[in-house]
C-alpha cells in the first residue's frame, strides 16, 4: 500500500506482509516452513511450544483462522486471543479448537478452550487432513469444521491475534493462515523524502512496523 503527497510524490510504501515465514512472533519450541506449516521440534508434554501471528483483526472487524491437522493422533491447540491476553501462558487461548487424543482408548475428540486454559465439551473426533476454522462474525465468533459451523459464542470487540500451541513429539498443523478484510499486518515502512524542487533526497527513513 502507497501513500502519496499533494503533488502525487510517493512519501510512504508499506512494505512486506503476513507470510509462512516472517508472519510469526513469539515463537517458542516451534518452527514454520514455507509452505505454511508449523511443527512442535521438541518433544515435551504440558504445551511447552507456542507461537501468535504477527497480523491482527481490528477491533469489530470481521475475520478469523483457518488451519488443517494433518495428524489424527497429536494435542493441538489453534485458536484467536485478545491482544490484552498475549502474556497468558501456552494453553490459554479465548477462542480456541483443541484437538485431542487418548492414548489408552487410541480415540481423538474436537474440544473448545474459551478463555481459559482448560478444555470443554466434546463436538465429535476428526480425521487427518480436517480443515478447521475460527471466524469472528459481527459479534459472534463462530467454530468450523470442514467448512460446517458446529458452534457459536458471542464476541467481544477485542482486537485479535492468532494463536497456536502444541503438547506432544510429532505435533502440526498445516495452512495456517489469518482472514480478514482489513488485517494489521504490514511488516515495515519506507518513507520518501523530497526537497523544494520534488527531487527525491532520502529514502531510508526505515520506520519498522
Amino acid at each position: 500500500e502507497n501513500s502519496y503527497d499533494e503533488l502525487g510524490q510517493l512519501v510512504r510504501k508499506d512494505v512486506g506482509g503476513e507470510t509462512a515465514l516472517d508472519g510469526y512472533t513469539d515463537m517458542h519450541n516451534m518452527d514454520a516452513t514455507t509452505d505454511g506449516t508449523l511443527y512442535h521440534t521438541g518433544v515435551d508434554w504440558n504445551w511447552p511450544s507456542r507461537a501468535k501471528t504477527k497480523g491482527k483483526i481490528d477491533s469489530w472487524d470481521n475475520g478469523g483462522i483457518v488451519f488443517t491437522v494433518p495428524n489424527n493422533d497429536k494435542h493441538v491447540r489453534v485458536g484467536l486471543i485478545k491482544a490484552s491476553n498475549a502474556s497468558q501462558g501456552n494453553p490459554y487461548f479465548d477462542y480456541g479448537i483443541y484437538t485431542e487424543y487418548d492414548t489408552g482408548t487410541q480415540t481423538n475428540k474436537i474440544k473448545l478452550v474459551l478463555g481459559n486454559s482448560s478444555s470443554t465439551g466434546n463436538y465429535g473426533t476428526y480425521t487427518a487432513g480436517t480443515i478447521f476454522k475460527i471466524q469472528r462474525v459481527d459479534n459472534v465468533i463462530k467454530f468450523y469444521k470442514n467448512g460446517i459451523p458446529f458452534h457459536s459464542v458471542n464476541a467481544t470487540s477485542d482486537p485479535l491475534v492468532g494463536k497456536v500451541a502444541f503438547s506432544g513429539p510429532g505435533a502440526s498443523v498445516e495452512g495456517l493462515a489469518l482472514t480478514g478484510t482489513n488485517i494489521d499486518k504490514k511488516l515495515q515502512k519506507i518513507k520518501y523524502r523530497y526537497n523544494i524542487r520534488g527531487w527525491l533526497t532520502n529514502i531510508n527513513n526505515v520506520d519498522p512496523g
